[in-house]
């Protein structure tokens, strides 16, 4: 028997509105950093991040039934064409669906697509399966969950880690907390996305792993800058330099695999003009 899902997206151009609040049903061309949510078993509210589709989309889409909404009207166009249905509202894609995923850029969104007006919570059918991808304030899942679990559903938060390239090769990493009887159905529909699906325990443990990872990844980012300016200020080749760091004690994810020097690597931002990422709104996710 075929489920219903749902799945959306982050936006760039949101990165840099994130106090934006978006009315559902949107205006044309309104902006909100989202795919459609989908009908598969699970509200599938992100196939891309920042314009970069997450793993083989195709996994949610055969044996599925797919509904999807997103005020990013690109995205719901994109939606359309890889075989989702589209709904005008999160809550017609919620009375479709009995699994849903979202991943939206900050806490305020969050809470505006689940409570808002024409929002998840509007029209939720008990024993539905709440799945959030977003990286937001761990209170706000728990605030989440509670409602969630008023209405005989269950909300559970998965933040995400990897980057640009692990969300194309479909290996990111996932960080559930939540109830952890229903972590295998959350496993299955996570895994057509990453490769490390981890249980980190209660609702909110999957998003303090994450602000935990991002805090360490900023300072990693800030050393690598600081090191890959003081070689070449000393007249070291950067690709050279990159190249021994990561196989020295130095090494880490934020030298080897997404080095803040122009060049070094391509389907970088360094490389791509420094092009905003969602790292200021990790850090801030209130």
């Amino acid at each position: 028997m075929s489920q219903t899902t749902a799945r959306g997206v982050h936006s760039t151009r949101l990165h840099h509105r994130n106090g934006l609040v978006v009315p559902f049903p949107p205006e044309p061309g309104a902006s909100l950093g989202g795919w459609p949510l989908s009908t598969v078993g699970t509200w599938w509210y992100s196939s891309q991040i920042g314009g970069v589709p997450i793993g083989d989309s195709s996994q949610l889409l055969t044996g599925h039934s797919v509904v999807a909404f997103d005020v990013n009207l690109e995205a719901m166009e994109i939606a359309g064409n890889a075989g989702a249905s589209l709904a005008p509202t999160p809550a017609e894609v919620a009375s479709k669906t009995d699994r849903i995923i979202t991943m939206l850029p900050n806490s305020h969104h969050v809470r505006s697509c689940y409570a808002g007006e024409n929002g998840i919570f509007e029209s939720l059918k008990p024993g539905t399966l709440l799945l959030d991808s977003s990286t937001i304030d761990p209170s706000v899942s728990k605030e989440m969950a509670a409602i969630a679990a008023k209405k005989g559903a269950v909300f559970m938060d998965a933040p995400v880690s990897g980057g640009v390239n692990a969300a194309k090769a479909g290996t990111l990493t996932f960080m559930v907390g939540g109830e952890e009887k229903e972590f295998e159905a959350a496993k299955e529909l996570l895994s057509c996305m990453g490769k490390n699906i981890v249980y980190c325990g209660a609702v909110g443990c999957g998003e303090a792993v994450k602000i935990c990872n991002n805090m360490l990844l900023a300072i990693t980012m800030i050393g690598s800058a600081e090191a890959m300016n003081l070689g070449i200020r000393l007249g070291l080749e950067p690709k050279l330099m990159a190249s021994v760091l990561s196989t020295s004690t130095g090494r880490c994810w934020a030298m080897d695999t997404y080095n803040p020097v122009p060049g070094v690597f391509e389907n970088v931002p360094s490389s791509n003009n420094y092009e905003p990422s969602s790292m200021r709104k990790r850090k801030n996710s209130k």
